[in-house]
């Protein structure tokens, strides 16, 4: 059912949204004076124009602020035996997010970039979990967890010449 509610929910706010304001037009403002002309149809007509045009630009607020978090930038952090060791120039931007495009970037700081880099945690799930909940926007950084020899072999050299740790 959420999984439901997450795909339509836009939907069923712009439903609520035009049903409201439809009523509150013919209850409120034109209500009388469509029962008093002749045309009782166009009234009608005229009065859920309106409600689906604020509606509308309700959804389409929603919509830019979704557009607008899907441009955050997201940091990536090596955290070794709890120390986080921060990638500062090497940001996505959320839309950006994906595996392919985390591996590529942590291709880009390893040592030997002819060298495959594979550690534990690019298999394990809770790396897709954080991908998903950076995507869905619930988490502003990701966090790759490495023992220190797998920092040592892949990543080492990257931060001995930048102060970009801490």
């Amino acid at each position: 059912m959420k999984k439901f509610w997450n795909k339509y929910k836009n939907l069923f706010w712009y439903v609520v949204i035009t049903f409201v304001i439809l009523w509150f037009v013919m209850e409120f403002i034109g209500f009388k004076h469509i029962q008093e002309s002749d045309n009782y149809i166009w009234g009608i007509l005229l009065s859920l124009d309106t409600a689906t045009a604020i509606a509308l630009s309700v959804l389409a607020f929603l919509t830019y602020l979704d557009y607008a978090k899907s441009e955050d930038e997201i940091q990536i952090v090596l955290e070794v035996d709890g120390k986080e060791y921060r990638v500062d120039k090497l940001k996505l931007l959320r839309k950006f997010f994906t595996r392919g495009e985390i591996l590529g970037v942590l291709g880009m700081i390893q040592n030997d970039s002819t060298e495959r880099f594979d550690f534990k945690y690019l298999s394990n799930f809770e790396f897709l979990e954080q991908i998903n909940e950076v995507q869905k926007g619930k988490k502003d950084k990701m966090i790759i967890k490495l023992n220190r020899d797998e920092f040592n072999k892949f990543f080492s050299k990257y931060f001995e010449t930048r102060s970009s740790y801490e």
